[in-house]
Parts: structure tokens; sequence; C-alpha cells
């Protein structure tokens, strides 16, 4: 089992296009106040790509967007709950550059392969 771990941000292209690469079994997706818009907006294009990821994914909330230790101490508490054997990808696009230095800093932590999709 995969689970591909995504920042929510304003654009939403980058993210879909590397779930619908990966095709994990579960998303785990980080989001702040102003970006639940963002992932309801992603769910909805996942789905109109016949990729129903609404009842597989977990939504992990961040309070400061602009705090790559929230970020990082927020995805340690969610990996230590994941299901036994639940490999990890970490996508490093999206959200805000703190959010994506957390999220480097998790990955390099826990050893987890990351991805990053330039413009």
């Amino acid at each position: 089992m995969t689970a591909l771990v995504s920042l929510i941000g304003g654009q939403h292209v980058p993210n879909l296009l590397v779930i619908q690469e990966v095709r994990p079994d579960r998303l785990v997706l980080l989001v702040t106040r102003g970006m639940q818009r963002g992932k309801d907006q992603l769910l909805q294009a996942l789905l109109l790509g016949g990729l129903d990821y609404r009842s597989r994914c977990e939504t992990v909330p961040i309070d400061d967007e602009n705090s790559a230790h929230e970020v990082s101490g927020k995805l340690d508490a969610a990996y230590t709950t994941r299901p036994n054997g639940e490999e990890w990808v970490v996508n490093l696009t999206g959200g805000r550059k703190p959010m994506s230095i957390g999220a480097y800093t998790f990955s390099t932590t826990h050893n987890l392969p990351a991805l990053y999709i330039a413009e």
C-alpha cells in the first residue's frame, strides 16, 4: 500500500499530475484553513478523471502555513499512525515554501522518496 503526501496550494494541477502518475492507494493532504477549497477542487478534478479518493483521503490541518516546523511535526504525528506496512511518498510541490521545506525535512528524516514537479 502506498500513501502520497501532497501540499495543497493555490494550484491543484501539479498535485493532480503526480497523483495520476503515482496512483497511490491513499492521499495525505496538508491543508491550511485558506486552502480547504483547493482540497475540494483537487478531489473533484480527480473524481472527474475517474479517480475517487474521497474515502481514501486523510486531511492534516496546518495552522501556520509559514512554519516548516509545524508541517514537519504534523507529518511526523500522521506517519506514526499510518497503517502497518504502508509506504509513503512525499510530493514537495504545492503549498507555500515553508510547507515544502517542512515536508522535505520530514521526508529526509524518515528516508522517504520525495517528488517535485517544476513548472
